[in-house]
């Protein structure tokens, strides 16, 4: 895809005297030479402040510091610098506090692929060495992994979607929490796991499911049959 649209609208965020990034799996699949279809940023704007000036913007989760927004017929997701609180139902932050340094926000993201931030500049910054398990293509949790899993099992399905999609490896740490932690999914309302496994890529189905039998998961690989 084509970054016009993201230009443009960090150009505006610009002229508001903010700072707009491509993150997540935008910045990842831009880095990598992927089609994406939806722009994923972050922003040292409030959501309040963004308001001011992106009058369409869909503000129903701007207590999370989310907008969304279509421009220049492109689909955009932002989300406000933000450090999380502890997670208290495993899947939602119990308090969340906006900032405005990248640095501090890369903590609260899971993997270090999915933790850089590109500028309009396409300038990189890497905090976790993310640019570095691009290149080695491995899967890496930022934090302790055990941890980061236990605080939200989705994750485990999360990393699963990506080695599928990336071709990646687990890095061995990862890989045994996940296998140590598989309990945790059912503590997560079956929906929103059911949701993160149709991510998967229709082309990709067999061996997704080829990967969740690998950990036990045959109710969710039989959903890719």
């Amino acid at each position: 895809m084509k970054l016009d649209p993201f230009l443009s609208l960090a150009n505006e965020f610009e002229k508001q005297g903010f700072r707009l990034w491509l993150t997540g799996g935008t910045a990842r699949d831009y880095l990598l030479n992927r089609n994406f279809q939806e722009f994923d940023c972050a922003t040292d704007a409030l959501p309040s402040q963004m308001l001011t000036f992106l009058y369409d913007a869909n503000d129903r989760f701007a207590h999370y510091g989310h907008l969304s927004l279509y421009h220049l017929d492109s689909k955009f997701d932002i989300t406000t610098l933000r450090t999380e609180g502890h997670y208290e139902d495993a899947r939602h932050p119990g308090q969340l506090t906006f900032i405005k340094d990248p640095k501090q926000d890369v903590t609260r993201r899971d993997f270090t692929i999915n933790a850089l931030y590109v500028d309009k500049q396409f300038h990189v910054d890497d905090f976790v060495e993310g640019l570095k398990d691009l290149h080695d293509k491995v899967i890496r949790m930022i934090g302790e992994p055990n941890q980061r899993l236990q605080e939200d099992p989705l994750r485990i399905i999360r990393a699963i979607r990506f080695k599928v999609m990336l071709g990646f490896a687990y890095e061995p740490s990862l890989l045994q929490a996940m296998k140590d932690n598989l309990g945790f999914l059912q503590r997560l309302n079956e929906q929103k796991v059911i949701q993160e496994v149709k991510k998967i890529p229709f082309i990709d189905r067999s061996l997704g499911r080829e990967e969740l039998y690998s950990f036990g998961l045959m109710k969710l690989g039989d959903m890719l049959s």
